[in-house]
């Protein structure tokens, strides 16, 4: 019964913000009295990765989600200390950054600070592996190739580059499993290949 109570204080809330952020709408709802917000985050697909993290980066709440649509999630945030923190929304396409703070037990979104990364992607298709990566920002991409006793086995730097679309031809190196990092934006994307 107390449970009940709490989710319709929630739902009763003070504040309402509202973004529509690459077709996702996230609602985030606060109640003043016992630090309790709902997170409503609307055409989320099955396989997103929900986090908080704090501003060192340092995961506070994480789950995956088992399916698509609407998802809510009841939330506490009376025991974290007053600073600024961000949810991510981690699906396979794009990382989805959404930032806020909190200030005695109330948690707010900070307005115009929302952004996204898209995710490179690697195709390997007879010897030749595919990387694109379709974002608009201006940014570094640094790609290490790793031979399968982790020895580097190729790197480059791409400075200043907005989107890539680059192709490596892997038929005269050794046969065998190869490991691509990707370093963009402080982000690592790791794939794993096999070279027959």
């Amino acid at each position: 019964m107390k449970n009940v109570i709490k989710q319709s204080l929630v739902v009763l809330a003070l504040f309402t913000a509202m973004f529509a952020y690459s077709g996702e709408v996230i609602t985030f709802s606060s109640n003043d009295v016992n630090g309790t917000s709902l997170v409503k985050v609307e055409q989320i697909s099955e396989g997103t990765h929900f986090s908080i993290k704090d501003q060192e980066g340092i995961t506070l709440y994480e789950e995956k989600i088992d399916n698509s649509g609407i998802v809510s999630k009841l939330l506490d945030f009376s025991t974290l200390p007053n600073a600024d923190y961000y949810f991510e929304l981690d699906s396979d396409d794009e990382i989805r950054v959404i930032p806020f703070s909190v200030d005695k037990s109330i948690a707010e979104f900070v307005e115009g600070e929302e952004y996204s990364i898209v995710k490179p992607k690697i195709v390997v298709a007879d010897n030749l592996v595919h990387i694109t990566n379709e974002s608009s920002a201006v940014q570094d991409i640094d790609v290490k190739v790793y031979y399968e006793n982790d020895d580097l086995a190729f790197n480059e730097l791409l400075k200043d580059t907005e989107g890539v679309n680059r192709t490596y031809d892997f038929s005269s190196s050794l046969k065998g499993s190869y490991t691509i990092v990707l370093t963009t934006e402080g982000r690592k994307f790791i794939d794993n290949i096999y070279i027959p």
